[in-house]
């Protein structure tokens, strides 16, 4: 028997419906799915860096209050507005990002 496949997601629109449902999916599924890391790209906005509206607007939603405390170690917030041209954004994160075995643009 082989081992389980590691897969590490990247994810955009965490923020929307669609992208919390699919955090809470993998997250759910975490062991069945192989999944050892998801990157989130969210935006800054309104004066709030992207780690906090990660806790506010995800972290805290209702279809993660059952999840054990800490559920959300698994995942790595990467600040960055797509609209923008970051050339810096790939080295920023580049350990991160070698390892994406899945993109999901939600």
């Amino acid at each position: 028997m082989s081992a389980a496949p590691s897969r590490t997601f990247l994810i955009t629109g965490v923020t929307g419906f669609l992208g919390k449902v699919l955090l809470e999916e993998l997250v759910r599924r975490r062991s069945e799915l192989g999944v050892h890391r998801v990157g989130v790209i969210i935006r800054p906005m309104r004066g709030l860096r992207a780690d906090e509206r990660f806790r506010r607007e995800v972290v805290r939603a209702a279809c993660f209050s059952q999840f054990p405390a800490g559920w959300e170690t698994i995942v790595t917030v990467i600040e960055a507005n797509l609209e923008e041209l970051d050339l810096e954004l790939l080295s920023k994160h580049a350990a991160f990002f070698h390892g994406v075995t899945h993109v999901v643009h939600a």
